[in-house]
């Protein structure tokens, strides 16, 4: 199960950081892992568990990532059209990433906001994965 969670999360991060060009991914990546005072070796410990109680510091590197490319509003939230303009995803991605946006939009830390939205559409992305493989 934390295999698939670490995989759930990795494949979230490739939607939300391939498309058009973008600054340099492994430039933001140091520059959040530094900003928030991780190394690379936390950041995978971290990234592999993904539960509920993770390190602060993680989930403000999350949101330095989201940040860096550009998929957030001047308030923090998500902007699901600029994850659109970069990266195509099917039309059942977008409606999660919009009910899991709507079902955390009253969280005001920025960090804690980018982590639970994330988390949701994992966790959905997830349960459906599993309900297709019976």
């Amino acid at each position: 199960m934390q295999l698939l969670k670490g995989a759930l999360f990795i494949a979230i991060c490739a939607v939300l950081a391939t498309g058009e060009p973008l600054p340099d991914r492994s430039m933001i990546h140091a520059e959040c892992l530094e900003k928030h005072e991780l190394t690379e070796n936390e950041f995978q410990e971290m990234a592999e568990k993904m539960s509920l109680d993770i390190d602060n510091r993680f989930k403000c590197y999350m949101h330095c990532m989201m940040s860096g490319y550009g998929h957030l509003n001047e308030s923090g939230k998500i902007v699901i059209e600029k994850i659109q303009e970069q990266q195509y995803l099917p039309e059942r991605h977008v409606e999660i990433f919009t009910e899991c946006g709507e079902q955390h939009e009253a969280v005001e830390d920025q960090c804690e906001y980018v982590f639970t939205l994330s988390t949701c559409v994992m966790a959905q992305i997830r349960k459906e994965a599993e309900e297709r493989m019976g």
